[in-house]
């Protein structure tokens, strides 16, 4: 009785040995390479709007899920500070435009006077020396007449040239002076304007951050804003599979919202610029298929695919010792060449054929 006890716990411990030991017949299969990624699913043109300006929201009136077009009103700050500055710089304005004048301005006015006062006493003297010059030609002068005529006629041209040249530059002065307080009044006009917030695309409000009678600031979102139509993944991936990467590579996606359904999309973009800190490249991919609920920033899985092939012969992984061998059913080991994987199976090239069984740790 013991012996058949012995027998059945030996018969036992070998079955429950070779059970450990599957094995997997090579067959035509179609096989598919992939990159895993991982990232977040969000709306085309999504962008955050902010106030460009602090103040309260005194209006707001679109809602969560509202569609607006482009230019459309988003909201209302109410601010006393751009008023004040829009004020000032009106004034400042009103009196650039006086002092840029010629006509009213004290200043040029007066430069003017100045200026017409120095060509009159230059005409006279200019005059003058013309006359002396006449008579000292025909000896009916001294020199020392001659000298005295010529010299004020030269200091007073000189006198007037000055005057002319301040005048001048007094208007250059005030011109610019203007030009100035026109940009300025301009800034604090657009400023004041800028307090009603417009829609730089046509899509829909995803987000609201804040409610009416709110403080806002410039680092606060007020609204999330996008286009529905649209979505898009934004997802990385190691940098190693960087160079496996093409644009027009199908994208196959998942999310928790929806774990029993499988979406697609299309890489459309691949980023040079690589993530320092995990070492990840960024890659852009518009949505094919996507949930029938808008989802945004909401995290997905991928798999981008980098290569498959119909009709070829592949084995597990598993199956594959570290030499690059397998182990057939009769028990000889056979090298292989490999070509694409997945996560579970990999392509053999060359070292077996179709029929042939490999033992599956």
């Amino acid at each position: 009785m013991n012996n058949w006890a012995a027998a059945f716990c030996a018969l036992c411990i070998l079955s429950g040995c070779s059970s450990k030991t599957t094995y997997y017949r090579v067959h035509p299969t179609d096989l598919v390479e992939a990159v895993y990624a991982s990232g977040t699913l969000r709306t085309a043109d999504q962008y955050r709007v902010f106030s460009p300006v602090q103040g309260v929201l005194v209006h707001l009136p679109v809602a969560v899920g509202d569609s607006v077009s482009s230019g459309s009103l988003l909201f209302e700050v109410k601010s006393d500070d751009p008023q004040v500055r829009l004020r000032s710089a009106a004034e400042a304005l009103g009196y650039a435009e006086q002092m840029a004048d010629t006509l009213s301005s004290p200043q040029l006015a007066e430069l003017r006077a100045q200026r017409e006062s120095a060509r009159i006493r230059y005409e006279l003297d200019s005059s003058y020396f013309e006359r002396i010059r006449t008579a000292y030609a025909s000896n009916a002068v001294a020199v020392a007449d001659y000298d005295r005529a010529r010299s004020a006629m030269v200091s007073s041209r000189a006198a007037y040239q000055a005057a002319h040249a301040r005048y001048n530059a007094a208007c250059v002065a005030a011109q610019n002076q203007l030009d100035q307080a026109r940009r300025q009044h301009e800034l604090a006009r657009t400023t004041l304007e800028n307090f009603r917030i417009t829609s730089l695309v046509s899509g829909r409000v995803l987000a609201k951050y804040r409610n009416v009678g709110e403080l806002v600031t410039v680092q606060q979102p007020v609204l999330l804003l996008g286009r529905g139509d649209q979505r898009y993944l934004d997802i990385y991936c190691d940098v190693a599979d960087a160079h496996r990467l093409r644009i027009g590579a199908t994208v196959l996606y998942t999310l928790d919202a929806y774990p029993d359904s499988i979406f697609t999309a299309t890489v459309t973009t691949i980023y040079p610029a690589i993530d320092a800190a995990t070492q990840s490249i960024h890659v852009e991919a518009r949505c094919t298929t996507a949930p029938p609920l808008l989802l945004t920033d909401i995290a997905v899985q991928a798999n981008i695919i980098v290569a498959q092939r119909k009709g070829v012969l592949a084995i597990p992984r598993r199956a594959v010792q570290p030499d690059s061998t397998v182990v057939l059913r009769s028990g000889e080991r056979r090298r292989v060449q490999l070509g694409i994987g997945s996560l579970e199976y990999v392509e053999v090239t060359s070292g077996l054929a179709d029929g042939d069984e490999v033992a599956v740790p």
